[in-house]
């Protein structure tokens, strides 16, 4: 259970890599000509993400629970799927972040 959710979730991270990495730059641009506040910018960016992660998540929640036969009972499915997507956003933000750290993104996948 614990390494299918955490291939989902570096699977998530590195995908975002090198999407974020365009972004960066757009942001660079945008910033230099006074055009948005970075604020606007990382507000845009986490609500631009929150789809797929939300999708991602119960996609991933619906196919593995029941697979698993876990206990159907409301709640508890709701609170895999929580967690689930809990750790695929921080995984999607930490790849965002590693990118706005590094100069490009194998810089910061660690290759």
């Amino acid at each position: 259970m614990y390494i299918s959710t955490l291939f989902l979730c570096v699977n998530a991270m590195n995908t975002v890599l090198a999407v974020f990495e365009r972004e960066r730059n757009m942001f660079y641009r945008h910033k230099q000509s006074l055009m948005y506040d970075s604020k606007a910018i990382i507000r845009s960016f986490t609500l631009a993400e929150m789809p797929f992660i939300l999708l991602a998540g119960m996609i991933f929640t619906v196919c593995f629970y029941f697979l698993m036969g876990f206990a159907i009972e409301a709640y508890k499915f709701f609170l895999f799927y929580f967690f689930a997507t809990f750790a695929i956003g921080n995984f999607t933000y930490l790849g965002q972040m590693l990118v706005s750290l590094f100069r490009d993104s194998q810089t910061a996948q660690g290759e």
